[in-house]
């Protein structure tokens, strides 16, 4: 507590001291609060920081299980992914503007449908490629795209080499308000999803992701994140194409080394009615990024990681 937050609470308790003998206890609260309000609410910068050549890596996790009933049947599909993924810095100009290569080094993958036997892929050590992962396998090692941003996470250029799945979490980086903020303050970044509405017609649904700093300990930011659906939805059809896109989630910002610890992000969803009266549809899915601190600042390719071990089936709860 720096002397000027000491001083006005040593106000505070005079204030409330002196009021005491002669005011009502609602007296006093008011008081209170407007001595509690007229302390400096401390302000933090969130920016990243990156260094020319270092390379960064997080170990990606995505699960999920599909539910869905029509006409009575029923059929669940479900995923898992584990992944390695890396930024490697080309170049950071003088106004801080980051130029990085992103790529994923190695991804273990495993589904299963109702009815069908469960197929899986490890690139670090299947040189045969099940054809549902084909698409997946040509995207492991190679640049995905080139991006430069603003050190507040502002794409100013992106060159992308292939498409990514989108999983509703946004822009690859994310962006920060360029001014301090304060403990509670939330900023918004928009987008819109194009949602069929069948016979070759397409529907621009507007939705915003919300981001809330919810406090700052030892120099890391715990951030929240929503989505949220600015265009009013009421028909399942398309709602049931918007529920990997609404999340709920949690970031990890390290100030001082300015990059993201990690990311947990969730999905709940349950639409009704999507393909006639007696259908539904159950999505639960986790997403998960944890930085790798044991290998940054290596540029270098590096040898393969041990393979995770075989997944087995999801079960979220």
């Amino acid at each position: 507590m720096n002397s000027l937050r000491l001083s006005t609470l040593i106000l505070m308790l005079a204030t409330a001291n002196a009021a005491a003998q002669s005011s009502t206890p609602a007296d006093i609260e008011s008081q209170l609060e407007r001595a509690r309000q007229s302390i400096p609410q401390q302000t933090f910068v969130l920016q990243y920081k990156f260094t020319p050549g270092e390379a960064i890596r997080w170990t990606v996790t995505h699960q999920a299980s599909t539910e869905t009933k029509i006409k009575g049947t029923t059929q669940t599909a479900e995923s898992k992914t584990v992944s390695t993924k890396v930024w490697k810095v080309l170049k950071v100009d003088d106004e801080g503007r980051v130029t990085f290569v992103n790529s994923v080094e190695q991804v273990n993958m495993w589904n299963k449908v109702t009815g069908r036997p469960a197929v899986s892929y490890d690139s670090s050590q299947d040189e045969e490629v099940p054809p549902v992962y084909e698409q997946a396998a040509k995207t492991v090692g190679i640049p995905l795209s080139q991006v430069t941003v603003t050190n507040s996470g502002r794409i100013k250029a992106q060159k992308k080499t292939t498409q990514n799945p989108d999983m509703g979490l946004g822009q690859i980086i994310f962006p920060f308000p360029e001014e301090p903020i304060k403990i509670g303050q939330s900023w918004v970044v928009p987008n819109t999803v194009a949602v069929s509405l069948g016979e070759g017609r397409v529907k621009q649904i507007k939705i915003r992701q919300r981001y809330t700093l919810e406090k700052v300990r030892n120099s890391v930011a715990t951030i929240r994140l929503k989505t949220e659906t600015v265009t009013p939805v009421n028909d399942p059809r398309i709602e049931s194409q918007l529920v990997q896109k609404l999340t709920t989630g949690e970031i990890k910002f390290d100030l001082s080394a300015g990059r993201v610890r990690s990311k947990h992000v969730e999905w709940d969803e349950t639409v009704v009615g999507f393909s006639g009266p007696d259908s539904s549809m159950q999505y639960l899915a986790r997403f998960t990024e944890q930085l790798d601190t044991s290998r940054t600042n290596v540029a270098a390719k590096p040898s393969p990681q041990p393979a995770p071990a075989e997944p087995i089936g999801p079960k979220l709860q």
